[in-house]
């Protein structure tokens, strides 16, 4: 404050004493104030110079006066020489340094925090731009940070905002003082890896070794691998055993990121097998045949079999006489389709089990001896023209001594006894 007092009289002034005071006007409060005393001589002028200390003041305007008190014979007396209005005011922006992010890599979900201070006015806000866009994103107080000076959001990333940003970081107070942005550089990671594989149909079957080449696009690529049943597969690797795959590959990046593709595919290089058991081709066979028949293929798609065109299981029995003719199919993924034909003949076996008997065992000439032969059909058909012979035979020799024979007709389980006298 700088106060001049000048004498316009005709007579020095010894003794003045000049008061330059502050005052709270709208209560009248005197807040300080400075007094010099000088002898001011006719036309002499008197400066006094103060520099009150504005730290503890409120913010408001005051009023400096300037007074003289004036010595006389008598009392003294006090002149208002003058006044002047002064405020006490925030001119400075509030201090702001940025805690978070740090320049660089920026993932997913971006802290966005900054320690923000006014000892004056106060802060009125904080607010945070992308790439200077104008338009402010608050920055609340962070209270969960556990400091009253700590203001924080966060910026959800979208695939739009994948590369690199500018983060502008303002803090205004009460006064209206506004921060010049600061700001950081960020790198933000918003998009998974771009990955290339050459798969094949899902659940291909293949008659083909196969092999996989892939690749993967990312600004921020950290590795692609793959694997093949679980063990590791590198690019381009021919694949040539016979057997069902499952291909992963995955690729990732920096922020964690990851694009993965999955193949499953079957190689199949060999045709179904088909075993038949029971008959074979061109072959005869006994009623009550059983036959059965296999396919064995680790990719089987289907098979079936007819006999003389009408379906069959993959066991059954033939009990009635005729040609026959079994087909079978089997087709595997790959689309490799094996046939075989076997056509066969089934009779009515004959099955005769037989016994004979000598009566006596022990004969002395010229005692007659009686043979008794029996036949039983033991078979599952009627047997006809049956031809029963007994004979005596000399055993040295071979010689058939004598016979008898007869024809006969035998139905299943049906038997027939032939006794003949033989003389000695």
């Amino acid at each position: 404050v700088t106060a001049t007092a000048s004498n316009l009289g005709s007579e020095d002034v010894p003794g003045l004493e000049l008061t330059v005071r502050l005052i709270e006007p709208s209560a009248l409060v005197l807040i300080d104030e400075l007094t010099q005393t000088v002898d001011l001589l006719i036309g002499q002028v008197h400066t006094v110079s103060w520099s009150p200390d504005t730290a503890n003041l409120e913010l408001k305007p005051y009023v400096v006066t300037f007074v003289a008190e004036v010595p006389s014979a008598g009392e003294s007396f006090t002149s208002d020489l003058d006044s002047a209005s002064l405020i006490v005011d925030d001119l400075s922006s509030p201090s702001l340094t940025i805690i978070a992010p740090s320049p660089g890599l920026v993932c997913d979900i971006v802290e966005v925090a900054a320690e923000v201070a006014d000892n004056l006015s106060g802060v009125l806000n904080v607010s945070y731009q992308i790439d200077s866009s104008g338009q402010d994103l608050p920055l609340p107080l962070a209270n969960p940070y556990g400091s009253a000076d700590l203001y924080g959001a966060t910026w959800t990333l979208l695939p739009e905002h994948d590369g690199t940003h500018e983060i502008s970081l303002f803090a205004e107070d009460f006064s209206g003082n506004r921060t010049a942005g600061q700001t950081v550089l960020v790198d933000a990671d918003a998009i998974p890896p771009v990955l290339s594989v050459n798969t094949v149909p899902e659940g291909m079957c293949a008659t083909q070794p196969l092999d996989f080449a892939f690749s993967a696009t990312d600004n921020r690529l950290l590795a692609v691998t793959a694997s093949l049943n679980g063990q590791p597969y590198t690019s381009g690797q021919l694949i040539s055993d016979d057997d069902s795959y499952e291909l992963v590959v995955v690729a990732a990046d920096t922020c964690g990121h990851e694009t993965v593709a999955i193949n499953h595919f079957v190689i199949d290089t060999l045709a179904p097998q088909i075993d038949v058991q029971g008959v074979t081709d061109g072959g005869v066979h006994g009623v009550g045949v059983t036959v059965t028949w296999s396919v064995t293929d680790d990719n089987l798609s289907l098979s079936g079999a007819t006999l003389d065109g009408g379906p069959v299981a993959n066991q059954f029995t033939i009990d009635d006489p005729g040609l026959y003719q079994l087909y079978i199919h089997a087709v595997d993924c790959a689309g490799t389709m094996v046939e075989t034909t076997i056509d066969f003949e089934v009779i009515a076996m004959v099955k005769l089990s037989g016994a004979v008997a000598v009566s006596p065992s022990q004969v002395e000439p010229p005692q007659p001896l009686q043979i008794t032969g029996t036949a039983r059909n033991d078979g599952g058909g009627q047997v006809s023209g049956i031809v029963l012979r007994t004979e005596l035979v000399e055993p040295t020799s071979g010689q058939v001594l004598a016979s008898h024979e007869e024809i006969v007709t035998l139905a299943p389980g049906a038997e027939h006894a032939v006794t003949t006298a033989f003389a000695t």
